[in-house]
Order: C-alpha cells, then sequence, then structure tokens
C-alpha cells in the first residue's frame, strides 16, 4: 500500500501457487564396471559405506555423518562362489532414448522386439506445467494422455502439477504381448497455444525389463537406487575399497608397515596391505594369478 497526497493506493500482488511436489524417478543400476575391485575367491576385505561410495568424485555421506546425496539404497556382493543375487535387483533393464515431444496430433510409437523383455517402464515429463490468467495469477494445470500397446488403450495418465521447470513420472506395464510389438504414447489434451500455458509433454524413454535372478559369481557387484530429485542424472561411480587380502608375514603388521623384532619363521597370514613387496609376492604365488 503506498500513500499519494491523502489518497491510499493498493498495489496487487500476483498470485504463485506454490508448487506440490518434486520427480518421484528412482533410476535404478546395477553392473559390474571397471569401478569395482574383482575378487578371488577369497573375497574382499569388508563391505564399503556410503562414506566409501562416491558420486561425481564426491562422497555421499560425509565424515560427520551428514549426506551429500539423500535417498541413497545400495546393495553390495563381495565376489565369493556362492553369493546370493542383489536383494531389490532381481532383473536386468536397458534403456532406450525417446526424447520426443507428444503433440494431440502428434503420437509417438516404439517398437519392441527382444522376447525376453517382461516389463517395460515409460518415463514421460513435462518441460514446466502452469497456467497464468491475465492478473498475472499462476496456478497448477493438467495434461491428460494414455499409453497404448499395439494399439490398444492400455492406461490413461494425468499429470497434476505447478512447475516451472522439467518434471519427469515413471508408469510400468506388464502382461505384455508377443514381441513385436508397439507401444504409443497419445496426448489427450489440446496443444497449448498461448505462452500463458505451459503443459508440453515430451516422452523421455522406455527401459526394458528382464526379471531375472543372477549372483555373478566371483564378481563384485553393486546395486543402486537413487532420488532424482537430488540426483536428477545418473553420476560417474567410484568406491574406495581395499582391495582383495594377500599373504603377508605373521611377524609383519600391515597397518604400520611395521615387522616384530626377533627371527621370522616362516609363517604367512592373510590381510590388507598397501605394501607393493607383498602385492608383487601374491601375483607371483597366487594360483589364481598364474
Amino acid at each position: 500500500m503506498e500513500k499519494n497526497h491523502g489518497w491510499q493506493i493498493w498495489r496487487r500482488r500476483p498470485y504463485a501457487l506454490r508448487r506440490t511436489r518434486q520427480s518421484e524417478v528412482r533410476p535404478v543400476f546395477t553392473g559390474n564396471r571397471t569401478y569395482f575391485a574383482r575378487s578371488n575367491k577369497r573375497g574382499i576385505n569388508g563391505v564399503p559405506t556410503f562414506k566409501e561410495l562416491y558420486f561425481d568424485n564426491t562422497p555421499v555421506q560425509n565424515e560427520d555423518g551428514s549426506f551429500n546425496f539423500p535417498n541413497v539404497e545400495a546393495e553390495y556382493r563381495l565376489g565369493t562362489q556362492d553369493q546370493t543375487p542383489l536383494k531389490g535387483f532381481d532383473y536386468s533393464e536397458r534403456e532406450v532414448t525417446v526424447n520426443a515431444e507428444v503433440k494431440q496430433k502428434a503420437q509417438i510409437t516404439r517398437t519392441v522386439i527382444d522376447a525376453d523383455v517382461t516389463r517395460l517402464r515409460l518415463t514421460i515429463g513435462v518441460n514446466a506445467l502452469f497456467s497464468q490468467n491475465d492478473q498475472g495469477d499462476t496456478y497448477g494445470s493438467q495434461v491428460d494422455f494414455e499409453i497404448l500397446v499395439n494399439g490398444r488403450y492400455i492406461q490413461g495418465r494425468a499429470l497434476r502439477e505447478n512447475r516451472a521447470h522439467v518434471f519427469f513420472r515413471s508408469y510400468i506395464i506388464d502382461k505384455l504381448p508377443p514381441v513385436p510389438f508397439t507401444v504409443t504414447v497419445k496426448r489427450i489434451t489440446e496443444d497449448s497455444k498461448s505462452q500463458r500455458l505451459q503443459n508440453s509433454t515430451h516422452w523421455i524413454s522406455y527401459t526394458e525389463i528382464i526379471d531375472t535372478k543372477l549372483s555373478y559369481p566371483n564378481m563384485a557387484l553393486i546395486g543402486l537406487r537413487l532420488d532424482s530429485r537430488y540426483t536428477p542424472n545418473f553420476p560417474n561411480v567410484n568406491i574406495l575399497l581395499h582391495g582383495a587380502e594377500v599373504l603377508v608375514p605373521d611377524s609383519y603388521n600391515p597397518q604400520t608397515r611395521q615387522y616384530e623384532d626377533g627371527i621370522w619363521k616362516g609363517g604367512f597370514k592373510r590381510a590388507w596391505t598397501d605394501n607393493p613387496a607383498w602385492h608383487f609376492y601374491h601375483l607371483l604365488t597366487d594360483q589364481l594369478r598364474v
């Protein structure tokens, strides 16, 4: 409110509806890439914690216990012969990028040909989702679309939000027909013709899921689930591990790199060490290496 020559002038502030939620996509990754320490039959010494797990060279958890990346789930296997499948990762998947805008008169279709696929996960989103009136008030909006398999209606969905930036949702489709079959995303809502209504719809990707339980014996593994609200892009992953235990003299302290006083009687023990001499001895004598 302002005063001007005794008059009170009211200035109206446009209403802006607060956004309701953030994206709920949870990327899933399982793998055995180069950053995993391969184990021998004796496994790896110790399971890493979130403090030893790094995303883009940043630890998931700080030394004081706080998290740089909240809502991270991790499951490890150390590379033994009889290890069990990763709990909660009893499937493999392959993501196929679409990155196409879905318009009311331009539906998008893709074909699935892999006979092993048991489920699909479609990721669909909007660049923004809001409406604005002549007074500048901002409100949430809604866009409706359908998912079809072989041209038949499977699911009808609606995105209802108030957001000024990108928002994704994931949708699971099971009970799939024999391959090959088509998957179509069809927009029901009329396309916006005004900048005051933002609701463009995009089919980001679809993921082919194969339900299977694999234990990968003799190979160290990690499975990760991330919250896209805090980790929108899947990061480069590094793990700080002690690695394989090797034979060292039983009179040797691998932590201090000191030998006990007295005569060594030729005995060995298995321990982790960063002493290159005993790693070289391991390479020369271990049956898995020769």
